[in-house]
């Protein structure tokens, strides 16, 4: 998938992106997610923007990579996600519950609106 503009979008139920590969940029800024985001086993490789999007803290993320950052890639992950470097030099995502413990199966994320 090359540019993926959700940018303003409300996702009422399940959002399936399971699989999904973001080779160009993925724009999630200001989505609203009401039900479970899938993104089991998606990919990013290029930008990835998820500014002031909501409701991604049920997030299933299982699988999800994410390649390193070259010097013109931006990507802003929700507040509520952690991004965790692999031995491959690959990066993966985990969500954090509240208080800051990773939820099992999910992902975990460093601080709001971080560039990485």
């Amino acid at each position: 998938m090359g540019t993926a503009e959700f940018g303003g979008a409300t996702f009422s139920g399940t959002a399936w992106f399971d699989g999904a590969t973001f080779s160009g940029t993925a724009w999630f800024d200001g989505a609203t997610f009401s039900g479970t985001a899938w993104f089991d086993g998606a990919t990013f490789s290029g930008d990835a923007r998820f500014d002031e999007a909501s409701g991604l803290e049920t997030a299933e993320l299982t699988g999800v990579r994410v390649a390193p950052v070259a010097a013109y890639v931006r990507r802003v992950w929700p507040p509520c996600w952690r991004v965790e470097v692999t031995a491959d030099g690959w990066q993966t995502l985990r969500v954090v519950a509240a208080g800051g413990r990773r939820r099992s199966g999910g992902g975990r994320r460093s601080g709001a609106g971080r560039l990485t």
